[in-house]
C-alpha cells in the first residue's frame, strides 16, 4: 500500500504511529498532475523532462499530522527518526524536486500540499 493510503487508514482507525520528523518530501497529488496535463501540457507540448511537485516540502511527521486533523482522528503519533526503522532499501532522507523548469516553461503554479490533502481526504470519504 502507498503511504499516503496506509496513513489514512491508520489514522481514520485511530491506531497510534510512529512517524519520522526527518524523512522529507514534496508528495505529487495525481489529481493535481492529471489537471496540469489536460490543462497546460495538452495544450501546447514543450518537449523535455520535467519535476511535478509542490515547491515546498514537509516531514512524514507534518503530513500526519495535517491529515489526522482533516480525519479528525484520535491517534497519537510520536516524531521518530527515519533511522529506527529498519529497512532493505535505504532511501535519501530529503526527497525535494525541483520544479523550476515546470515553473518557468508551463507558468506552473505549484499547489500546497494541505489543499492538496483536503482534497483527496474529502474525495476518499464521499467513495467510501
Amino acid at each position: 500500500k502507498k503511504y499516503f493510503g496506509w496513513l489514512v487508514e491508520n489514522l481514520e482507525q485511530g491506531n497510534d504511529l510512529k512517524l519520522s520528523f526527518n524523512k522529507i518530501g514534496n508528495p505529487t497529488y495525481a489529481y493535481d498532475l492529471t489537471l496540469f496535463i489536460i490543462g497546460k501540457v495538452l495544450k501546447g507540448f514543450i518537449p523535455g523532462l520535467y519535476n511535478f511537485a509542490p515547491t515546498s516540502c514537509i516531514s512524514r511527521f507534518d503530513c500526519g499530522e495535517m491529515i489526522a486533523q482533516l480525519v479528525d482522528s484520535k491517534s497519537k503519533i510520536e516524531q521518530v527518526d527515519e533511522n529506527i526503522f529498519q529497512t532493505e532499501l535505504k532511501t535519501p532522507l530529503k526527497i525535494c524536486l525541483n520544479n523550476d523548469k515546470l515553473v518557468r516553461d508551463y507558468a506552473y503554479i505549484p499547489c500546497d500540499p494541505g489543499a492538496s490533502f483536503k482534497d483527496l481526504v474529502r474525495k476518499k470519504k464521499h467513495t467510501k
